[in-house]
């Protein structure tokens, strides 16, 4: 008989002791209750998540078009990574979780990034830009998908996506 043994990851808190506060965190759900795209990825508010958004993105990609051009793949992977750095750094707080949707269609490449909150992002001026030294996201993504970008709603937040061509 094998003895009781406890998680190394468990820790007992006595029974006395008062529980802590726990925040509701605002969650991203992979089905929309108002007509919005489902999403097929959810991460959690972290740097990694972004990688891990970047590599589905392109595995859909390669999922759907044999031997895509490197331009699409790399016009992808850096909108999803604009968008996702965005959803994880302005659209999150805590732990909020972010969503990630990739469409393949026969014209174009369509990535959505879902958070919870529901500010707007928006092009930063030239002299923003230049006096901050960051706020250039949108406008790669921008000209990465022609100008073919926007926001949705989402009944607990916003969406943002990019339609990259697949005709690079």
């Amino acid at each position: 008989m094998v003895a009781d043994q406890k998680s190394p990851h468990v820790r007992e808190r006595r029974e006395e002791a008062e529980s802590p506060v726990l925040l509701t965190p605002r969650r991203i759900s992979r089905a929309s209750d108002d007509g919005a795209r489902s999403v097929d990825l959810v991460l959690p508010r972290e740097g990694r998540s972004v990688a891990l958004a970047r590599r589905f993105a392109v595995d859909r990609v390669r999922e759907e078009i044999p031997d895509p051009p490197d331009e699409l793949v790399d016009a992808v992977r850096l909108v999803t990574s604009e968008l996702t750095t965005n959803g994880i750094k302005y659209g999150a707080r805590d732990d909020d979780l972010i969503g990630v949707t990739v469409q393949v269609t026969p014209d174009r490449v369509r990535v959505e990034v879902h958070d919870p909150n529901r500010r707007r992002p928006r092009l930063r001026g030239a002299a923003d830009r230049r006096r901050r030294n960051h706020g250039n996201g949108l406008h790669i993504v921008s000209a990465l998908a022609h100008g073919r970008w926007g926001v949705g709603p989402r009944p607990f937040g916003k969406y943002v996506w990019a339609e990259i061509p697949r005709d690079r």
